[in-house]
């Protein structure tokens, strides 16, 4: 199997599951990871390789420097694997929401006086 397959399926599996899937464009900059998945203002990011091929050099050492960083990487050579690191970041997601809907209950938000003067008003 090779590297597309496996990447194609697993951003398609995102995407189903209402995560943005963007490209890395690495031009410039060589090394790091294929996709990032965002969603709800977190994301995470993942180096698709084919079944069995190692990260080379360059990949290893920009990965390390991205997870120093705090950044989430997953480095994915098949797609049953890609598919759950989805469905767990898509989990983690609800739990976090679960979270904040209990310290931080949302309020409805309504906008009155319409015009230049325009205020926001919690309910």
């Amino acid at each position: 199997m090779r590297e597309t397959e496996v990447e194609t399926k697993v951003c398609d599996h995102a995407r189903n599951l209402g995560w943005d899937v963007q490209k890395v464009n690495t031009l410039n900059d060589k090394g790091r990871p294929d996709r990032r998945f965002s969603k709800a203002g977190r994301y995470f990011y993942i180096e698709f390789k084919a079944p069995g091929k190692p990260l080379r050099k360059l990949q290893e050492h920009r990965i390390g420097e991205m997870t120093d960083n705090g950044d989430t990487v997953y480095v994915i050579d098949d797609i049953d694997a890609g598919r759950r690191v989805v469905t767990l970041e898509t989990d983690k997601l609800s739990s976090q929401a679960d979270q904040k809907d209990k310290d931080f209950p949302l309020r409805k938000a309504e906008v009155l006086n319409l015009g230049p003067d325009d205020r926001l008003v919690l309910t």
